[in-house]
């Protein structure tokens, strides 16, 4: 059973899973609307460019119809030729040759020169059909030798003759753009009169495939609408077909809200934020979680620790109360055993109580230029009863050596560091305490003959309740904040705490101190 005291995680999850499955709802949704309105627009403009395109054929067919194709058949029928009439001349730039044939097509003249033999039989084969009574000529066209051929004929005007001409398809192009100049294809009451022929693409394809016009100065593929030219007056440009579309700019006329924007990568950026708002809050759950563990085991380490001196406090406090010693010897053995314990025990309070000030942001250091030989060795003095029997100091202290320090923070920080060779090194051992000149400063330094700290453990052990595993498995007490204080008190001091590999093996706890 899981205890009372121990956080489930599993609602807050499940409600940041449903947040998150929210959003992405809603993402998707946003991006339906979107998608919806811009298919809608889009069929808008195409509708648009649809009536563009049809009154673009029904003006163009008309403007060749009556002021080129008749005209010019017209003179032709007449045999007055381009003569003095400005337009007949225009109309007569249509054509690329001129023929006349008999009523059953047996003579074929052409002027000024004759098209292949391939052309020539397409004509004959469309001559043979005549001209259907009541109609002024007759448009034909079809694919020949690769190319689109395009001819006009009808009667003379005495009837004994068909008179016609071949239209050149590149020629046709200044018909077309005359259309497009004479006024805007879409009315003004569509787009309030703003949305003007500069706004149209429009490209006209002949029955082979080649363009023989173009206006506008880009094509938008996805809003285009094909219009074939058909039998509209005639069949003039049978075949020819046109392909028209409406600048996107200037839907903003023409549909309302214009054409819409995707906000595709908006609402990915906002589903991507809200997965790594997820991800943070899981992992800061994660962590959590993982700190009421460690401060579980620190209270567990805590207690442990104040057991133990406290034991033994008890223990010979009683021996001596009772009278249960044999001689001076034990008596004074009993004495020092509790100076020794209570030291450990002050100490270990005074640890808790500075860890404790440092995580409410309570601790207050009064810094002063002070020489550091003096306080180390009172230090010293002070543990040398805590380290016992065992453990040797060696001492290299510099006089002149200073430093910008809080003698209390020094003292808790040697403190520490003494404590932790002691716990952690063997019971015979020898203890280096150091004080050296750094570039920028002074290094306190403290060096064991323990196992020391690998080097992917370096820096984690200076966290708060951070203990190395093979040291959690082991009889070695600790409460894992001892390093912590190290780290906060050197940092508060414009200093820093780190660790290397000792000389002898051991490890080589470094504290830089500014000058």
């Amino acid at each position: 059973m899981r205890r009372h005291d121990e956080t489930w995680p599993g609602l807050p999850i499940v409600l940041l899973c449903v947040s998150l499955l929210t959003t992405a709802v809603l993402a998707l949704q946003a991006h339906s609307a979107f998608t919806y309105h811009r298919v809608t627009a889009e069929q808008v403009l195409r509708d648009f460019a649809g009536i563009a395109g049809s009154e673009f054929v029904r003006r163009s067919t008309s403007h060749l119809a009556y002021d080129g194709y008749m005209t010019l058949r017209g003179s032709l029928a007449r045999g007055k030729g381009e003569g003095g009439d400005p337009r007949v001349r225009h109309a007569a730039e249509l054509a690329r040759r001129t023929f006349t044939a008999s009523p059953r097509a047996e003579a074929l003249r052409f002027s000024p020169d004759a098209p292949p033999d391939d052309v020539r039989v397409f004509l004959l084969a469309k001559l043979v059909t005549g001209v259907p009574p009541g109609r002024p000529f007759v448009a034909v066209s079809g694919v020949s030798g690769g190319a689109s051929r395009r001819f006009v004929f009808g009667p003379s005007a005495d009837g004994a003759e068909v008179v016609g001409f071949e239209v050149e398809s590149t020629r046709v192009a200044p018909w077309l753009a005359e259309v497009m100049e004479k006024g805007p294809l879409l009315p003004p009451t569509i787009g309030h009169g703003r949305v003007t022929n500069d706004a149209l693409f429009l490209s006209v394809a002949d029955e082979g495939g080649a363009e023989i016009f173009r206006w506008g100065k880009g094509a938008w593929p996805g809003l285009a609408v094909t219009v074939p030219f058909g039998q509209a007056y005639s069949g003039v440009l049978d075949g020819a077909v046109l392909q028209v579309c409406i600048d996107p700019a200037a839907a903003r006329h023409l549909v309302m809200g214009g054409l819409p924007r995707s906000r595709l990568p908006l609402v990915l950026g906002l589903l991507g934020v809200s997965t790594g708002l997820l991800v943070t809050a899981l992992l800061q759950l994660r962590r959590e979680q993982a700190l009421q563990r460690l401060r579980v085991e620190f209270v567990a380490s805590v207690s442990h620790e104040l057991r133990t001196p406290l034991t033994q406090i008890r223990m010979f406090a009683e021996t001596l109360l009772l009278k249960r010693i044999r001689s001076e010897e034990e008596g004074e053995r009993a004495l020092e055993i509790l100076d020794r314990e209570a030291r450990r025990l002050t100490h270990l309070v005074e640890n808790v109580l500075q860890f404790s000030r440092g995580e409410r942001g309570a601790v207050s250091l009064e810094l002063s230029s002070r020489r550091l030989a003096p306080l180390v060795r009172d230090v010293l003095e002070q543990f040398a009863p805590i380290a016992g029997p065992g453990v040797r100091f060696v001492a290299s202290l510099p006089e002149e050596a200073e430093a910008r320090i809080d003698p209390d923070a020094l003292r808790q920080i040697l403190l520490n560091l003494l404590d932790n060779a002691v716990k952690y090194g063997p019971t015979e051992q020898e203890i280096v305490v150091a004080v050296e000149r750094a570039e920028r400063g002074v290094r306190l330094v403290v060096e064991d003959r323990g196992p020391g700290v690998p080097p992917r453990e370096r820096l984690r052990i200076f966290e708060r309740f951070q203990r190395l595993e093979r040291d959690r498995l082991s009889s070695v007490a600790g409460t894992g904040i001892g390093l912590a204080v190290v780290s906060d008190l050197a940092a508060r001091m414009h200093g820093k705490a780190f660790v290397e590999d000792a000389p002898s093996g051991g490890a080589r706890f470094v504290v830089e101190l500014p000058v």
